[in-house]
């Protein structure tokens, strides 16, 4: 991607021609198509759930119903079989029309608004098949997320809806305020054609709009507003993906400024408040409607309690020195745990990118550098089929675990409807109601005020309940007047005592209805008791988030239960990631967190009863290994808060999230950013490497370049292009045998000139590349810190920067590549040694090998691959 402003008289005057009505005109055009994207996004992602939902519903009540009746062999039979039908087709779709559908999609999103070309060439089939592989991977209940590949599926639209402008002529004038016909400029005499209101009809008949979808505007003073426009609507539709999946506006737009784009301007920033604002506004109404058909006229959202999340008790944070302490804490222990995750995932990624993504480069790199002679090219058609065998295989194991698993006899008791509040009775013994503190007045009004004094936690309906009781209570039992939530009960008269109540009559038991949960909790066949493993392995992502969130009930789930339940997460997230489908890693991530944060809580309580929450602490954790693994914070923090509506709780997650991101940053990149130099993407980070301090910008830039003179022969021109297949060259101006240069002539634009040459009825000997500069030199001085170039890059979106010397001679040029070749060499260089190192060692192992022959008399078979030795004794 190009983003330089192009140097041209045409350019300006195209400005100048703008009246303050075309500017308001233009505004609201792209406003209204920025709408457009929006809503076509939110649709998309309301499809996404309501078909996911729908089938992975069925998909475990069948699982449940087969347990339920003691065949697990048909229930693992029934999930592994609706599994691979689930992934079949997608995964066939990605592996023969689209390739680069497979990974997140993230990596390319951010790369390409950071100046990357990772998206240039995206198409509606190559969205299409993404689509329909997230569809199949959520289906099929694998262990990935939705965000990554929504998110390049709405930077996708984005980009091909702002391409889509230029075919239609009206649609154009008013999304680019264009004065003149800028996708046909004459070099020749500096000046650009003027469009008419009405039909054009210039002495020269020159109205490119009938004919524009046939050329190419790339490199036209129209490709350079083009240009602009996709990277301002690919960062809008990233956005606005970001902002429906969590119901978070606001995140939608600090994802976008803080990660995924290197340019900030206010007009940039308004436009993705309104688009993440409408998109938010779309899915939530939509719910809501759905799911509790109101009428038009009493459709009403409230943000906090139409949150994602939203919290189920009301609790009072007290943070004190000892918790923020403890807060540090949590986010360097998620910062270690969040790298530790991003390497072994990060290897997961090259091992399957050498053997199964691109074992052809791999290979061909192999036989060309390896001293062995007896390797085999790859076979593209069994390279496919290993691929679909891959993914069909971690289907099957994903199904089998996550029903086998639970549904064993020995893996987990069934708990108790009590459990899940005991901590209220063992924070306040009062409130057991036991023989040791049996229900009378006094114990019952003890218990009130002990749970009003140290803030205990429990669900919001549960503590309603329990009010409403209190107040029964001392209305017919009690004597006295007893105060409740600022108003007074009286007495009534004859009754002194609580003689005629029991204990049975109130119990702080677990009532899942009320939490919205009751669907995916397994119960016992009485529903006295319920199952934890089953119930939390047997439910979407989001159910799993939600029971996870679950505040006030500190027992839910128990440390032995959320260990396993992590463990297998980790797991099978790490098998299924960068197989042959789109897959991404914050929702499992968001997962794993949650279940290590709630794991935190219960610890804290075991040597604190009860001075926690640990549905808290899952929030907490949640956001500490999101910033662990994708150095976040401001984004994090934000969606967070509006995923739950949970104010209390935000000083504690900055802490963490702060700590945690500030940690993994300076242990080591983002998952992200490894994925992108896996993938070879020249991404360039807020911060230049510490080497590019150290040198200058003579030792990082191309030296041989091909570069054209003002005037150039025809023929010389065409060998130029032909021998050269660059994008683009520098024109220079021959000054006593040295160069400075004039611009940058694109490859596309020589073309157009020697076409037009060739029409000529003249034959032309001569032809003037100074005609057709697209650009004037950006140039830098070579002993300029290189650093500084690094920035220039980044902040501007520069593609190439000239490099002079004192006089204003060229030396040499630097591209986006150069900034990253001494790292890449570097790593390159790491990689050939560890390679001739285990050449060696391989070639040492062979010697031992047949010096133990020879001695004792032990024959030995080579691989076929060279690599693998096995020997038999006779």
């Amino acid at each position: 991607m190009d983003f330089e402003d192009p140097d041209h008289a045409v350019l300006r005057l195209h400005y100048k021609k703008q009246t303050k009505r075309i500017q308001v005109t233009m505004e609201l055009t792209q406003y209204l198509i920025a709408l457009f994207l929006a809503v076509i996004i939110s649709v998309l992602f309301l499809g996404l759930s309501y078909s996911t939902e729908y089938f992975s519903e069925k998909r475990l009540e069948k699982i449940k119903w087969f347990v339920e009746h003691d065949q697990k062999w048909g229930a693992m039979g029934f999930a592994v079989g609706s599994a691979l039908a689930a992934v079949l087709l997608p995964t066939i779709l990605v592996i023969k029309l689209a390739p680069e559908a497979i990974g997140s999609g993230m990596p390319d999103t951010m790369a390409f608004l950071n100046g990357a070309s990772s998206l240039h060439g995206i198409k509606i089939p190559t969205l299409t098949v993404k689509y329909i592989g997230v569809i199949g991977l959520v289906s099929a209940g694998l262990f990935a997320g939705i965000d990554g590949p929504l998110c390049e599926i709405g930077a996708g639209l984005g980009i091909i809806l702002v391409r889509k402008v230029k075919h239609v002529p009206l649609l154009r004038r008013l999304f680019y305020g264009e004065t003149l016909d800028l996708a046909h400029v004459d070099d020749q005499k500096d000046s650009a054609h003027s469009i008419a209101r009405k039909q054009v009809a210039s002495e020269q008949g020159l109205s490119n709009f009938d004919r524009i979808g046939q050329d190419n505007v790339e490199h036209t003073l129209l490709g350079f507003f083009e240009q602009k426009s996709i990277r301002i609507f690919a960062t809008l539709g990233a956005a606005i993906a970001l902002a429906v999946i969590f119901e978070s506006p606001i995140g939608g737009v600090l994802f976008a400024v803080e990660e995924a784009s290197t340019f900030f301007e206010i007009s940039l920033l308004v436009k993705l408040m309104f688009v993440t604002i409408a998109g938010y506004f779309i899915v939530s109404f939509s719910w809501y409607e759905i799911r509790y058909s109101p009428s038009i006229n009493s459709l009403y959202l409230n943000p906090v309690s139409s949150a994602l999340f939203p919290i189920n008790s009301d609790c009072t944070l007290n943070m004190g020195v000892g918790s923020v302490f403890l807060y540090i804490l949590i986010g360097i222990f998620f910062a270690l745990f969040g790298q530790g995750l991003n390497r072994v995932l990060s290897i997961i990624q090259l091992t399957r990118q050498k053997y199964l993504i691109e074992a052809e480069a791999h290979r061909n790199h192999e036989i060309n550098h390896s001293k062995r002679t007896n390797k085999k090219p790859v076979n593209k058609l069994w390279n496919q089929i290993l691929r679909v065998a891959e993914v069909l295989g971690v289907a099957t194991l994903t199904s089998v675990m996550v029903v086998w698993i639970p549904a064993s006899m020995g893996s987990e008791n069934c708990t108790a409807l009590t459990t899940p509040l005991s901590h209220i009775a063992n924070t306040v013994p009062s409130c057991s109601f036991s023989s040791s503190f049996p229900l009378n007045c006094e114990n019952l009004k003890s218990c009130k005020e002990a749970l009003d004094l140290h803030g205990v936690c429990y669900p919001r309906e549960t503590a309603k309940k329990f009010n409403d009781f209190v107040i029964e209570a001392f209305q017919k039992n009690c004597g006295g007047n007893y105060f409740l939530d600022n108003s007074t009960v009286t007495r009534r008269s004859g009754d002194a005592s609580l003689g005629s109540l029991t204990a049975s009559n109130f119990s702080f038991s677990m009532n899942f209805e009320i939490l919205g949960v009751s669907e995916t909790i397994m119960k016992n066949e009485d529903g006295s008791c319920f199952y934890q493993v089953r119930s939390l392995l047997w439910s979407s992502p989001e159910r799993q988030l939600k029971m996870l969130l679950l505040r006030g009930v500190y027992s839910v789930w128990d440390v032995k239960s959320l260990l396993i339940f992590a463990s297998i997460y980790i797991f099978l997230n790490g098998c299924t990631y960068y197989i042959a489908l789109p897959t991404d890693l914050v929702v499992p991530n968001l997962i794993v967190g949650s279940a290590l944060g709630r794991i935190i809580g219960l610890l804290v309580n075991s040597v604190y009863p009860g001075s926690v929450d640990p549905g808290a602490y899952a929030l907490l954790g949640m956001t500490g290994l999101w910033s662990g693994t994708s150095g976040l914070v401001l984004t994090v923090t934000a969606i967070a808060l509006e995923m739950t509506g949970d104010m209390s709780y935000l000083p504690a997650i900055i802490v963490v999230s702060l700590m945690s991101a500030w940690m993994s940053r300076l242990i080591g990149p983002s998952l992200y950013h490894i994925e992108m130099e896996n993938n070879g993407a020249p991404y360039l980070s807020a911060d230049p490497p510490l080497r590019l301090r150290t040198i200058t910008t003579r030792h990082i830039m191309t030296k041989k370049i091909m570069a054209l003179a003002m005037k150039e022969s025809v023929a010389g021109l065409k060998r130029v292009v032909s021998e050269y297949p660059y994008m683009g060259y520098p024109v220079v101006e021959e000054l006593g045998g040295r160069h400075r240069p004039i611009g940058y002539v694109y490859r596309s634009r020589i073309e157009e000139l020697l076409k037009k040459l060739e029409m000529e009825q003249e034959k032309v000997e001569e032809a003037e590349i100074y005609t057709i500069i697209s650009s004037l030199p950006l140039t830098i001085w070579e002993e300029t810190t290189a650093s500084k170039v690094y920035y220039l890059f980044r902040q501007l979106g520069l593609k190439r920067v000239f490099v002079v010397d004192r006089e204003g001679f060229l030396t040499g040029l630097v591209m986006r590549r150069d900034l990253l070749k001494m790292q890449i060499q570097e790593e390159e260089k790491e990689q050939d040694e560890k390679e001739k190192k285990r050449e060696e060692e391989l070639e040492s192992l062979e010697d031992v090998l047949h010096y133990m022959r020879e001695k004792a008399k032990i024959p030995f078979f080579h691989s076929s691959h060279g690599r693998e030795i096995s020997w038999t004794r006779k």
